[in-house]
Parts: structure tokens; sequence; C-alpha cells
């Protein structure tokens, strides 16, 4: 995560990490040591259907309140997304979602963060995907399981 991706994951979450939305993805897996693969986006996940939309407008004042200019390319109840984007032309996607949990959130410098367990969870369903390989035998030694081949 760089320095600007953790930024805007830090503005986002104290506006509504008290409402149940977490760091989720490639960065919470990222957070917990488990993988270094780069992530394009920040993804925060509530586990609540409807409550993407319902904080959009919070989350996009808290980004104008720190001088950024926010763009939504998409708003439907459970996902929006924008791009969010400083006075220097830096500019990062920012995912708003709904994701089950089986866990608590782990709270971290940033702000909540998904447990392990369910960040480990919340990328099975990429590990087919041939590009993930490297990830995939990250989450084996964190699931303390033997890897086997994604493809015979």
């Amino acid at each position: 995560m760089d320095r600007f991706q953790h930024w805007l994951a830090h503005i986002a979450l104290a506006v509504v990490g008290d409402r149940g939305f977490v760091l989720g993805g490639g960065h919470a897996v990222q957070m917990h040591g488990m993988a270094a693969r780069p992530s394009e986006d920040i993804d925060l996940f509530s586990p609540q259907r409807g409550s993407p939309e319902q904080v959009a407008d919070e989350i996009i004042a808290g980004y104008v309140r720190e001088g950024l200019c926010v763009e939504v390319a998409r708003r439907t109840p459970d996902l929006v997304q924008m791009t969010v984007a400083d006075s220097n032309g830096r500019a990062r996607k920012v995912d708003l979602g709904v994701f089950w949990r089986a866990h608590a959130p782990v709270m971290l410098e940033i702000g909540p963060v998904l447990h392990p367990d369910d960040a480990v969870a919340g990328k099975m369903d990429a590990l087919p995907e041939p590009s993930w390989g490297p990830v995939a035998s990250s989450m084996a030694r964190w699931c303390r399981c033997t890897p086997r081949p994604l493809r015979p």
C-alpha cells in the first residue's frame, strides 16, 4: 500500500470505521503480512447490504474536506466505485462494497481491517486465476496447509 492509498483509507475509515466498514481486499492481506502483491484499488467493506450507498456521501465529504477531488463511476446500494485525486494528479480507486465476515475486524493504526481469516477467505475465489500463484502459496502458509497446483 503506497502512502497515498494509506491516507485515503485512513480518511474513509475515520468517517465510517465505527459503522462496520473495514479495509479489505489485497490491502487487508498486506496489512496482515500474508502477501505483498500490489493492489490498485482500496476496498472498504461492510457486512450490511445497502450500506455502501448510505455512507458514500459522507466519505466523499471527508475526501473533499482534505482538498481531494472525487469522481463517482458507479453507485448502487451494494457497490460504490470512485476515483479520488489530489492536486498533484495522483489518483486512486476506492470501492465501497458488501462482504460477509466470520470474525470481528482487527484494529490497526489505519483503522479497522478485515480479520486475517476473512481476508484469506475473500481471496480464495481468485486463486484459480494463474496470476495468483504467489498469493496462493502465501495463503497456504497462512492456512498451514500444503499448497496444491492450481492447474493439473
